[in-house]
């Protein structure tokens, strides 16, 4: 017998009203938190599909919960959507959240950026033009989603002025900031994204791109702990034919995985392996690998697959 059970019954009947009321409160209140740990408590041991129902049995639970309780239900089942990559039943969740806590900007990028992997730009730009408070991440996010939505328009349609502005106020945003803060603001981000109108000499696209590869592999040199653009290089040389600058690549992650021992840098060291071992043509090597990482970083299973199905993008053209 359950202790709201408990209410309906003999015990609850010495009660009054009101004292029922605030002891069944009390127990709803409890009942959900343990909802909501058994959720996180899930998630850390890697299984993200449960996590996600109890997730969302907490957020939409009849319970007459406080707004702030059922955003931070809601932000959590959006985290369990987005480890499976399930971007559009994140953005959804976080829409709602918005729509509970409209003035919280943090919600609303949260929103913008699983609708942009959604590939649903139109809606992320319209979070983001709400929530530009004046920060260098949110000037940031505008830009990474313009040179998104323009990347993806026809040939020759891309507006590269729309591009130039919206990167150039994040440059002067970045640029305002503390020494201190600039140092955390990861800016290789910001550099990748000034690539998109990179001033060239050059007067072939064979040209033009080998510019950018070049910047490219100026700036992972400059940021050699950022796994995930060293990944980029990796990708980026094997597809041009440049293992050299690919291995170098894959060297500063060794480092990086040796030095922090982390499941996420594990992961890219071995999708890099995979990335320069299929460009080789060696795609059961790669394949094998991605299975190895797998197995040793549980946690990153569902990047680790993501890549073993794309291993494809990775044979150089015939």
């Amino acid at each position: 017998e359950s202790q709201l059970d408990r209410l309906d019954g003999t015990f609850g009947s010495r009660l009054t009203t009101a004292a029922k009321r605030t002891i069944r409160d009390r127990l709803e209140e409890a009942q959900w938190n343990h909802l909501l740990l058994s959720a996180q408590l899930a998630l850390e041991s890697g299984d993200p599909q449960s996590a996600a129902q109890l997730a969302h049995k907490a957020f939409n639970t009849p319970l007459l919960l406080d707004d702030e309780k059922r955003v931070r239900a809601g932000v959590f089942l959006a985290s369990c959507y987005e480890r499976q990559q399930l971007w559009d039943m994140a953005g959804q969740v976080l829409d709602r959240c918005v729509s509970i806590s409209p003035n919280e900007p943090g919600l609303r990028l949260a929103a913008a950026t699983a609708w942009k992997n959604m590939g649903a730009t139109e809606r992320a730009t319209n979070q983001l033009s709400a929530v530009d408070n004046g920060s260098y991440e949110s000037a940031l996010e505008m830009a990474r989603l313009t040179v998104f939505a323009e990347g993806a328009k026809p040939e020759g349609q891309a507006d590269s002025a729309a591009i130039k502005n919206a990167i150039e106020l994040a440059r002067q945003r970045f640029n305002q900031l503390p020494n201190e803060a600039q140092a955390q603001a990861t800016p290789w981000q910001l550099e990748l994204l000034e690539l998109s109108y990179l001033p060239t000499n050059a007067e072939t696209p064979e040209e033009v791109e080998t510019e950018r590869l070049n910047r490219l592999e100026e700036i992972a040199q400059k940021y050699p702990t950022a796994a995930e653009l060293q990944v980029l290089l990796v990708s980026s040389m094997t597809r041009a034919g440049r293992e050299a600058a690919a291995g170098s690549a894959l060297e500063r992650l060794s480092t990086q995985a040796k030095v922090t021992g982390s499941a996420t840098d594990q992961a890219n060291l071995g999708m890099a392996q995979a990335s320069l071992l299929a460009a080789q043509g060696n795609l059961d090597a790669a394949l094998a690998t991605i299975r190895e990482s797998m197995a040793a970083n549980p946690t990153q299973q569902l990047r680790l697959a993501k890549a073993g199905c794309d291993h494809t993008s990775f044979l150089p053209p015939t």
